[in-house]
């Protein structure tokens, strides 16, 4: 039964509106030219950009940083998701089936928060132009966004409604989470968000769209999408341990890779530090040894420096992400993140170099550059990021630069 209605949920996406992101991954050929893909290039920046801008820092207090008003209405849109929790409770049975595993009031859910994305996008796009450069107060200045178009909602829907899950297997994972990733790199492209929102973005939106789905996934029992079973980093996340490794750099209170098995401290320490914030979750959802249940996170905590667990993470992600296809056969392409080739000036030609967002903007024609590990596993394409721009007006993430393909 479950077989035959993902089969006619797939069929319904075979017929698409070619201004709205779709799949293009349908063969183990089309890997290879994700691989040398724009999308990819793009969506390796953004990661790694984010990454640098959360390095050695912990989670702000609310008291402690201020969002842009697009931000801060993102932060509403979750509050709404979750107040549609309420509408749609768990059921114990529908139509004879059980509900242990998967609750079927969970599509009654996804249903009503896609209902709702296309107004919400909407709304975001409104915002971000009323509080775009070309406005008349200066210190209502926040993005860069200055022409709003109809695909560029079409777009922002479907990454967002792509990233709670699958409304038909009732499932949640890597790929979820990634799609998530993709829509938060979308607003980097459409200059919604600038370097000024990089820290942001990593420290208050993503930490809050994780806190949410760990409330889906035990409200509603969803089972994890493609998972390696204790042989995975996690059922569901990976990208809040590569941020989150990124945190414990140097951390002042001398948290090491071995502290995740001193519960009281990662107790302690949850509500700052992303990483610990999973290791909590999972203590909290898994019984038993945690060697048992969890083996790989067991074995990275015997690795001494933070430096060298980000970095292997950051390798790992390609392996059983990026280039599982598996999971990134249901990744969307569009305009924003297109699977068209790289140009030729995005090619392999000298190791690749990301440019760090750099959140004093007091100082923007400073800024830095560092050199990335190569990647090499199944051999992709190795991108060179652009060169960083200096001109001091320039408040772009380097996602934004490729060109976009406008309708």
């Amino acid at each position: 039964m479950q077989q035959k209605l993902e089969q006619e949920f797939e069929a319904k996406l075979e017929v698409h509106d070619e201004e709205v992101p779709h799949k293009k991954i349908k063969t183990q050929h089309d890997m290879i030219k994700f691989k040398k893909s724009k999308a990819f290039l793009i969506f390796d920046n953004f990661v790694r950009e984010l990454n640098e801008s959360i390095k050695s820092k912990p989670l702000p207090s609310d008291a402690n940083i201020k969002l842009s008003p697009v931000l801060e209405m993102v932060l509403t849109f979750f509050d709404d998701l979750e107040a549609y929790m309420e509408q749609f409770p768990p059921v114990e049975f529908r139509d004879g089936q059980t509900s242990r595993f998967g609750n079927l009031s969970y599509r009654d859910w996804s249903d009503k928060m896609s209902s709702e994305a296309d107004r919400m996008m909407d709304s975001l796009l409104d915002k971000a132009l009323e509080h775009s450069s070309p406005a008349s107060d200066e210190s209502g200045v926040y993005t860069m966004y200055n022409k709003k178009e109809e695909w560029h909602r079409k777009e922002l829907s479907a990454y967002w409604k792509d990233s709670f899950g699958n409304k038909t297997r009732i499932d949640y994972g890597t790929g979820h989470e990634a799609t998530f990733c993709a829509w938060m790199c979308c607003l980097a492209r459409l200059n919604i968000v600038t370097l000024r929102d990089s820290f942001a973005l990593v420290s208050v939106i993503f930490p809050r769209y994780i806190d949410f789905m760990r409330k889906v996934l035990l409200f509603y029992k969803l089972e994890p999408a493609g998972s390696h079973g204790v042989w995975g980093l996690d059922d569901h996340q990976f990208l809040t341990y590569i941020w989150g490794s990124s945190q414990l750099i140097n951390n002042p209170e001398e948290i090491k890779p071995t502290s995740i098995h001193d519960r009281g401290l990662v107790e302690r320490y949850s509500d700052r530090y992303l990483y610990l914030a999973g290791i909590d979750f999972i203590n909290r959802v898994k019984k038993g040894p945690f060697g048992e249940h969890s083996p790989l996170l067991n074995d990275i905590s015997g690795v001494p420096r933070w430096t060298k667990i980000n970095s292997g993470l950051i390798k790992m992600y390609y392996d059983e992400v990026l280039f599982k296809f598996v999971v990134i056969q249901h990744f969307l392409f569009g305009k924003l993140l297109p699977f068209e080739v790289a140009e030729e000036k995005y090619a392999n030609t000298s190791p690749p170099t990301t440019s760090l967002p750099n959140i004093d903007y007091s100082n923007i024609a400073s800024v830095a550059t560092t050199r990335m590990p190569t990647v090499t596993h199944n051999a992709p394409i190795q991108t060179t990021r652009p060169t960083p721009n200096t001109n001091p007006s320039q408040t772009q993430f380097t996602t934004v630069r490729p060109p976009i393909n406008k309708p």
